[in-house]
């Protein structure tokens, strides 16, 4: 579980550096409200991080991208495709 907590950790200061916000480990499935341009830069630097392609589809900042959870369980699942393929 430590790759898990690390990928957390790692997405959840992606978002408070692309999102200028403050992150406490309580509010990981707070909703972010984040705007068109910060969805863009925030998607950039996940791709970038992770070595991970996020498709246009899964742009949804209502489901994927509301939370540091849901942000980060997109990224598990991606990264976990990744190495099983």
């Amino acid at each position: 579980m430590e790759g898990l907590q690390n990928t957390l950790e790692k997405v959840m200061q992606l978002v408070a550096t692309t999102a200028q916000i403050v992150l406490t480990p309580k509010e990981l499935d707070q909703d972010l409200h984040l705007d068109s341009i910060v969805l863009l830069e925030l998607l950039v630097g996940l791709e970038k991080e992770f070595g991970i392609q996020i498709d246009e589809a899964e742009l949804d900042p209502l489901k994927n991208f509301r939370s540091v959870e849901e942000i980060s369980e997109l990224v598990i699942g991606k990264l976990h495709s990744r190495n099983t393929s």
